[in-house]
């Protein structure tokens, strides 16, 4: 399954009123966040439009929501995307937003005709009914074009992408994205102290204290405090042992090398499994016959499979807060389980359809990776075809209460460009 190339149109207003309705904290997405989203639904992400309305001149609360969405634009440009901007105004004691909505169907409209080679879809985050004139034109001209919300209403049969709740928490920042994980042959790296070569990188500060920035050739990071040497030059070759590992940027594991001759114990770098999924940020793992929870996004760790731990040790000199964080993978992580993860949770997964009966009847599909699902259409999607791809998510319970039956999914999109 290939995805497809999709241009996201934000409403911003819209969005933040849908941040709002559903009790979270509106912010401009970020790339990770619109990426991880459209992946749930078969895209990847090819640009980003933004359209936001601006007030230069107004005074008092007019002003403040100017200030609020001029530093939104300012962030939306240097994040090099494309600012389609309108016009606030105070009419009758009401802050109105005008052109905004022209502006993001025009967008669209450009997009449409223009078809750059990049952008194989368009993606616009608005419930507004405004929008359904850019859906039609894309249906006229052939070109997948989706309104994307929160909403369960389907405006005059658009087609359209629901966010359920899990994906407005991705939008709103809540629940943590899988970070670029260590390999597993990265993981077993650490797990062996060594000695092994490292090349010096640059001078760094790590907890204050200052040393040596290094890289292994099969791409780990290491540190070397400068009181264990001093004076090396950039690109020298250092055999050295990992006597810790520590967490840098982003929580990557960065191997706490030493030049010592002795093989430290490390009692506290431990071999666990995952038991469950306890939600989107936290799994349950069993270190050592006990269970205890651990920090880790979907995609990162799931059930079954082996991992590389750092327990917090007294009087840590790393300043580890955590009980456990997890340093890697010792198991390759197959494709079913992370969408299992993602399923768990509550995020979209593309299925196929193979076979379709009448409506209110269940379906059958199959994920990319073989998975079998049994799938309903929900109240406003439309009919399910042979062989189109739509986005799902899981029921609470599978089929008539056996678990060895196909699980249950909702389909939440429209048929998805794939």
């Amino acid at each position: 399954m290939a995805s497809s190339k999709a241009w996201v149109v934000v409403d911003w207003r819209n969005l933040h009123g849908q941040f709002e309705e559903a009790g979270l904290t509106a912010r401009l997405p970020d790339e990770d966040a619109l990426c991880e989203v459209l992946a749930g639904y078969g895209m990847s992400l090819a640009g980003v439009s933004v359209g936001i309305g601006l007030a230069p001149a107004a005074g008092g609360v007019l002003k403040q929501m100017h200030d609020e969405n001029l530093r939104i634009v300012r962030d939306v440009r240097a994040r090099g995307w494309t600012v389609l901007e309108g016009l606030l105004r105070r009419e009758d004691g009401e802050i109105l937003e005008k052109m905004t909505d022209a502006r993001c169907v025009l967008e669209a409209a450009r997009l449409i005709y223009e078809r750059p080679e990049h952008v194989e879809s368009l993606v616009v985050l608005s419930r507004d009914a405004d929008m359904v004139p850019a859906a039609d034109l894309g249906l006229s001209k052939g070109f997948p074009v989706y309104l994307a919300s929160a909403s369960d209403k389907d405006p005059r049969n658009a087609p359209r992408l629901h966010l359920p709740v899990s994906v407005m928490r991705i939008l709103a920042g809540k629940d943590p994205l899988a970070d670029d994980c260590y390999t597993v042959t990265q993981t077993e790296f650490l797990l062996d102290p060594g000695p092994h070569e490292w090349v010096v990188e640059a001078a760094q500060t790590i907890h204050r204290l200052e040393g040596w920035r290094l890289r292994h050739e099969n791409g780990s990071a290491g540190f070397l405090h400068a009181t264990e040497g001093s004076a090396y030059n950039l690109g020298e070759t250092l055999v050295l042992v990992t006597s810790d590992v520590h967490f840098g940027e982003n929580d990557r594991p960065i191997a706490w090398c030493s030049s010592s001759v002795d093989t430290p114990e490390r009692a506290w770098l431990v071999q666990a499994r995952v038991v469950r999924r306890q939600d989107a940020g936290r799994v349950i793992i069993k270190v050592n016959g006990i269970e205890q929870g651990m920090r880790s996004a979907v995609g990162e760790a799931e059930p079954s499979q082996r991992l590389l731990v750092r327990l917090k040790r007294q009087g840590d000199h790393l300043g580890q807060q955590a009980n456990v964080r997890l340093v890697g993978p010792l198991d390759v992580l197959p494709a079913r389980s992370r969408n299992a993860g993602r399923l768990q949770v509550g995020r979209p997964l593309p299925v196929q359809i193979k076979s379709s009966g009448p409506r209110g009847s269940l379906a059958q599909g199959l994920d990319e990776d073989g998975e079998l699902y049994d799938i309903a259409t929900s109240n406003w999607a439309e009919s399910l075809q042979n062989g189109r791809w739509y986005a799902c998510t899981r029921r609470p319970v599978r089929a008539r209460g056996d678990r060895r039956a196909p699980q249950v999914l909702d389909a939440i999109s429209g048929a998805l460009p794939l």
